[in-house]
């Protein structure tokens, strides 16, 4: 992917600044525009082109400007359709900028794609911010005495935003009450993010934000479920999201998901390798940590494609647990994370450019249990209240906000009614992990630590085509008889065995399990472990107020009740 930052006024400084800091986003070049209204800066990695064709900004054919950081997987679709388009190269940046130049940012309801953008109307002096459907890639803003400044991650804004370093208690209160800040206000107070699927315009002379549009996925059940439709679904967006020159790998968990995808796209491209965590040691559990490893690996021998195993031990959580907090930037609860990080660093050191994992399957084919467990739903508000139940011990430290103002804040700012369908409830669950849950902690993660290590993160099953292909089907269709039933009906005769009948298990690093069951290993986990986490003491919540208090430290953050 690349990085993109900009600031509405004169300001060449902040700018080279910033390249500096997004560099590894974009190692394979960096540019500048600045006038007297606008300073606007780019770094690229390439993907789909030399890197000479894709230099950004990017002046358009009426002279606009265009900062981008994104891939369209409907490329040659809209090759196809818009035969006046003319490309002088294979770069989707050229598209983009054509396509905003003639159809405004109603464009952006034709593509299918991965995207942050921001595109600057000289004649209009406007801003146009945009962010893809489910929030894959970021967009932070802050309103500002010069106008708005914004960037692909939020270090660079830091300087511009005084109270940057003290904790927004809206987001703080999202983390504690449910385990992931899921708002639009950031950590850092005073800088704030571009919604999943929205659109803003900020009018230079009058220094105005306002939303200018905003996608919600919907659930319409009109299609009856086919397995050689499904078998082909898989296929076309597998096909659409491995598009480009560089080097592709797989994060091959073993499950439903990532198997499908590594089927058909080891069909397609041979050449791809896949990378697999193992845990070490094994705890004994209710749960086989390693089943997962051992269904990836038999995969991929069946399959022919290169295979590597990334070992995880207390050892190498610990070792990278400041690195994955620090590239993170807000706190999350989830004690895998250096298990994550240490796997992307891995496939960054074979030298892999573009991931593709299996993210939004589960959201998408009703892959947990609370799926068809959920109690009778009647309204829009009964929905999101009992989604936000989705932790049974979120971190809950003091904060500012009650549950019920929380709610407000969600049903107002990050869910829309229209994803409510009083017919089908169970798909409209799905909806909101979809554009809550996916955004905020999967794809969140997923580009922390893949654009620290310079890769850019693809998804499959989260194209707006798989989106509304999978939700034009009611939920029941999905898990009776089982969770992932279509998965298991449309691939039970070229997957091995093992995947399709394996009960589901989570890619997870057992640090709980770890610290109950070896001294040694709980010593490792809790070197240089603060005071205040030991309360916490061999719980679930250990691991997380361990990084969220490293966290703390590492940003410089004040006023950090724990």
């Amino acid at each position: 992917m690349c990085g993109v930052v900009g600031i509405s006024t004169r300001d060449e400084d902040f700018i080279d600044t910033a390249i500096k800091q997004l560099r590894h986003r974009g190692p394979d070049g960096a540019g500048k525009y600045i006038d007297a209204s606008i300073s606007l800066g780019h770094t690229l990695l390439a993907i789909t082109s030399d890197p000479k064709l894709g230099q950004q900004p990017y002046k358009t054919a009426r002279g606009n400007i265009l900062v981008y950081n994104g891939e369209i997987f409907n490329y040659e679709d809209l090759l196809t359709k818009y035969t006046q388009f003319k490309p002088h190269t294979t770069c989707d940046t050229e598209l983009l900028a054509w396509g905003l130049d003639h159809y405004g940012m109603d464009f952006v309801n034709q593509i299918d794609s991965q995207h942050a953008f921001v595109y600057y109307d000289t004649q209009k002096q406007k801003l146009y911010l945009s962010r893809d459907h489910v929030g894959i890639k970021p967009l932070y803003y802050a309103e500002i005495k010069e106008g708005i400044v914004f960037a692909s991650e939020i270090q660079p804004l830091r300087s511009k935003v005084t109270k940057s370093n003290i904790i927004d208690p809206v987001a703080h209160s999202s983390w504690s009450l449910l385990g992931v800040n899921f708002t639009r206000n950031t950590f850092y107070t005073g800088i704030k993010k571009i919604m999943p699927g929205e659109c803003m315009v900020y009018d230079i002379p009058t220094k105005r934000l306002s939303q200018f549009s905003r996608f919600f996925a919907t659930t319409n059940t009109r299609r009856q479920f086919d397995a050689e439709e499904f078998r082909s679904q898989v296929k076309d967006v597998c096909r659409k999201t491995i598009r480009g020159l560089r080097k592709t790998a797989i994060f091959l968990s073993g499950g439903l998901d990532s198997s499908m995808i590594t089927y058909e796209i080891a069909n397609m491209m041979p050449n791809v390798t896949a990378y697999s965590s193992k845990i070490e040691p094994c705890p004994v559990d209710k749960e086989d940590f390693n089943s997962d490893w051992r269904c990836g690996k038999e995969l991929a021998e069946q399959l022919g494609i290169q295979h590597h195993t990334i070992t995880c031990t207390p050892e190498t959580w610990q070792d990278y647990l400041h690195l994955s907090v620090q590239s993170l930037e807000e706190p999350c609860y989830n004690s895998s994370l250096p298990m994550y990080y240490q796997t992307n660093r891995y496939m960054a050191l074979d030298g892999v450019v573009v991931t593709i994992a299996g993210d939004m399957g589960d959201e998408t084919l009703a892959g947990y249990k609370k799926y068809s467990q959920m109690p009778p739903i009647s309204t829009y508000r009964e929905l999101v209240a009992h989604w936000m139940k989705r932790l049974s011990q979120p971190p809950r430290v003091p904060c500012a906000l009650t549950s019920d103002q929380l709610l407000k804040v969600l049903m107002t700012d990050v869910f829309d009614e229209a994803q409510y369908n009083p017919i089908d409830p169970v798909n409209s669950f799905m909806l909101l992990d979809i554009t809550a849950n996916c955004a905020a902690d999967f794809f969140q993660r997923n580009d922390r630590f893949g654009m620290t290590h310079s890769m850019e993160g693809r998804f499959p099953l989260a194209t707006k085509q798989w989106i509304e292909y999978t939700m034009s089907m009611e939920s029941a269709e999905k898990y009776n008889g089982g969770m992932k039933l279509m998965s298991k009906q449309a691939y039970h005769d070229v997957l091995p065995h093992s995947i399709i009948h394996k009960p589901k298990t989570g890619w997870t690093a057992p640090h709980q399990q770890w610290c109950r069951q070896s001294p040694k290993s709980a010593d490792v986990l809790r070197r240089h472990q603060p005071p205040e986490v030991r309360k916490y003491w061999n719980t679930k919540r250990e691991s997380v107020m361990h990084q969220y208090y490293t966290w703390c430290q590492l940003q410089g953050m004040k006023h950090a009740p724990i």
